[in-house]
């Protein structure tokens, strides 16, 4: 979509962000002190209460780190977007307790036939009778 491009590089870099989310980037009329506006995609009761579906941008931000650190963590806490990476973290997760089983396991495998050797000597002669 084309749009005019923020002043402050930082911000722009943020509303390519939000863009790349599905987030709507609206430039406004050029009146007050907003550059624009950010509308979420999901726009459901879950995306925090509706309260955050909106957001505006500022032209001119006192902090344009700051300002652009706000609407990336706006668009990251997005409820849908959310739940999203924390499934795919869970998944990740769930895959590398898997991997490491799978490692123990054949560590263990491989110690097992060392480990027998000397644990059936120390059994013959602790299991011997002494006469």
């Amino acid at each position: 979509m084309n749009r005019r491009t923020h002043s402050k590089k930082e911000v722009e870099s943020a509303l390519g962000y939000a863009e790349e989310h599905g987030w709507r980037v609206v430039p406004g009329t050029g009146c007050g002190h907003a550059w624009g506006r950010m509308y979420c995609p999901f726009n459901d009761s879950d995306c925090r209460c509706g309260e955050f579906c909106i957001t505006s941008i500022w032209c001119t931000p006192r902090n344009a780190v700051s300002h652009a650190r706000t609407l990336r963590r706006i668009v990251e806490n997005c409820a849908p977007h959310r739940h999203k990476i924390v499934s795919l973290r869970v998944i990740a997760e769930a895959k590398r307790r898997a991997r490491a089983q799978q490692q123990h396991g054949q560590q263990q495998e491989q110690q097992d036939p060392q480990e027998q050797q000397p644990g059936k000597d120390k059994e013959q002669t602790w299991n011997t009778p002494s006469h």
